[in-house]
C-alpha cells in the first residue's frame, strides 16, 4: 500500500485506471473486428463479453453470500 501513496494515485485509482485500459482495449478490438467487415464476429464479441461478465458477476455475488451464511 505504501508504494501507490508514492505514486500520487489515491486509493482506488489503481482500478478506475485498469478498468479504463480495459474498455479502451475491448473498444479497439471491437472497432477493428468492425472495420475488417467482421460484422458478426463484433457483434459476438459484444455479447460475449456482457455476457461472461455479468455471469462472472451474478456467480461472484453468490459465492460472496454463501460466505457470509
Amino acid at each position: 500500500m505504501r508504494a501507490i501513496w508514492g505514486t500520487g494515485v489515491p486509493p482506488g485509482g489503481i482500478q478506475l485506471l485498469a478498468s479504463e485500459h480495459n474498455f479502451s482495449a475491448f473498444s479497439m478490438d471491437v472497432v477493428l473486428l468492425y472495420e475488417r467487415g467482421a460484422w458478426a464476429s463484433a457483434a459476438l464479441y459484444i455479447i460475449a463479453s456482457v455476457m461472461l461478465a455479468l455471469g462472472g458477476l451474478v456467480l461472484g455475488l453468490r459465492l460472496a453470500r454463501l460466505a457470509l451464511v
